[in-house]
């Protein structure tokens, strides 16, 4: 479905003009959804706010990925380098040595205007890995849906590098893609959010020794305004 993008400007409040707003739109460009972007932090409340919460109905954990604690690491600020190149690729090494086989990620545009070609190149780019649409545990750990995804190998991770100048917490809101998810099975292992600069991983404390060699700062749990339930749940199928 697609949606008009100057009804969506309506009744929203933004960072900066009334042109500069997100938009994440699927890769198989079947939706579009409007997020981030607005300067009324009530929305990351309420997007957030089932993190913690109980469920209001009965959830099972998903048996595909084993890890007993969260950490999470930030980004120096919108304008500087946060991670350095041999940061970066090995935070991409240690997904993939953890079990991470796939990754999905957004690309924030404006219909009609130079950041959708943008949009549109970087998914060709990046269309030899693709692995179709599989059902994946969603950003924030808000439940699970099929999500279009790509292989996580060799290639790819060069091509991830060359897409961020090498910083996985790079941000460039219309000009970068955003929101790299890296899944082990079907649930979410590291979680970078750009615009937020915040990335979340779950770890085991075998893996967190290994990841605590890559020498970048980090704390427990979540950060301020983006982050991950402990373990991922899965909703019972409605019959």
């Amino acid at each position: 479905m697609r949606l008009d993008c100057e009804a969506q400007l309506r009744n929203q409040e933004f960072l900066t003009s009334p042109r500069l707003f997100d938009v994440w739109r699927t890769p198989d460009k079947s939706a579009l959804r409007n997020v981030a972007g607005t300067a009324n932090r009530s929305y990351r409340k309420s997007r957030f706010s089932g993190l913690g919460s109980p469920r209001s109905v009965a959830a099972t954990l998903s048996p595909s990925y084993n890890s007993s604690m969260l950490i999470n690491f930030v980004g120096a600020g919108m304008n500087s380098r946060s991670l350095t190149p041999d940061q970066s690729r090995g935070i991409l090494n240690f997904c993939r040595s953890a079990g991470a086989t796939l990754f999905t990620v957004n690309f924030v545009f404006v219909k009609g205007e130079e950041s959708e070609r943008l949009m549109r190149e970087f998914y060709e780019r990046f269309s030899p890995f693709s692995s179709g649409e599989k059902d994946l545990e969603n950003i924030c750990g808000d439940g699970f849906s099929p999500q279009s995804c790509w292989a996580l190998d060799d290639r790819s991770i060069e091509a991830i590098l060359n897409e961020t100048d090498r910083d996985l917490l790079a941000y460039d809101v219309l000009h970068l893609p955003e929101d790299w998810l890296f899944y082990a099975g079907d649930m979410i292992l590291l979680q970078i959010v750009t615009h937020e600069q915040e990335a979340t991983l779950r770890v085991s404390e075998v893996q967190y020794a290994e990841f605590k060699k890559l020498g970048i700062p980090h704390a427990p749990g979540c950060p301020r305004w983006s982050g991950l339930p402990e373990q991922p749940t899965r909703l019972p199928r409605q019959r």
